[in-house]
C-alpha cells in the first residue's frame, strides 16, 4: 500500500478514537455534492446489508477524496498553512465531472488494540481528477512542500468488519467546482474546512 493511500485510510477511520503523537493532520481534497453525497450513503448502506457488513457509515459531512497530503503535526504550523494557501491559489483549471462506479475493500494493517478492520471505498475518479492532482503536486514542489507522486482515487465508505469483493456500483458523478484544504483532528474524526479554491473555466 502507497504512503498516500495508506494516510487516507488512517484519516477516514472512524474508531480511532486515541489522538495520536500527530494529531492535526492537514490535505487537499474534493468533497461530493449534497446530492452525490447521499447516493453514496445509499450505496454504501447497499453494500453493507448484501455483504453482511459490520460497521459505521461514515458521515456524509466527512466523505472525500484525498488529492494530496501535507503533513501531520503535533500543532498546526503557520507557515505551512501559508505554503499549502500559495499552493491552492497557484491552480487555474476548469471544472469537470467525476465518476465513482466500483466498490472494493482495501486492505488495513492490524491493530493491536483493536480488531482489524477493512475500508470499504468507492473507485472511480477522472483524467481531469489526475491532472489536478498532478498540478498541485508541482505547486506544492516549488513552495518546499513534499507531494505524493501516487495517486488512488477513492473515497472511503465504511470500516468493515470484513472485506468485499471487487463490484460495480450504480454510478456516482458530480462536477467538481473547488478543492479544499482540510485540517482533519485525527481522533475525534472531525474535519475543519482552512481554505477553498473555487475552479474556473
Amino acid at each position: 500500500m502507497n504512503d498516500q493511500l495508506r494516510l487516507d485510510l488512517d484519516d477516514d477511520d472512524p474508531d480511532a478514537w486515541r489522538r495520536p503523537k500527530f494529531p492535526e493532520r492537514i490535505f487537499l481534497g474534493v468533497r461530493p455534492d449534497a446530492a452525490a453525497a447521499m447516493l453514496a450513503e445509499e450505496t454504501a448502506r447497499q453494500l453493507r446489508a448484501a455483504s453482511g457488513l459490520r460497521g459505521e457509515l461514515l458521515r456524509r459531512q466527512r466523505l472525500h477524496v484525498t488529492l494530496q497530503h501535507i503533513g501531520d503535526y503535533k500543532r498546526l504550523k503557520s507557515k505551512v498553512l501559508f505554503a499549502a494557501d500559495l499552493v491552492g491559489a497557484a491552480i487555474s483549471m476548469p471544472p469537470f465531472e467525476v465518476v465513482f462506479d466500483r466498490a472494493e475493500s482495501f486492505p488495513a494493517p492490524p491493530r493491536r488494540d483493536r480488531p482489524r478492520q477493512y475500508p470499504a471505498v468507492l473507485r472511480g475518479g477522472s483524467d481531469a481528477l489526475f491532472e489536478l492532482h498532478r498540478l498541485l503536486a508541482e505547486a506544492m514542489r516549488k513552495l518546499g512542500l513534499r507531494p505524493s507522486d501516487m495517486f488512488v482515487p477513492h473515497m472511503t465508505m465504511i470500516y468493515g468488519d470484513k472485506a468485499i469483493a471487487p463490484q460495480p456500483v450504480a454510478p456516482l458523478r458530480w462536477t467538481v467546482r473547488e478543492f479544499l484544504l482540510i485540517h482533519s483532528e485525527r481522533g475525534l474524526t472531525k474535519h475543519n474546512i482552512l481554505g477553498r479554491w473555487p475552479l474556473h473555466g
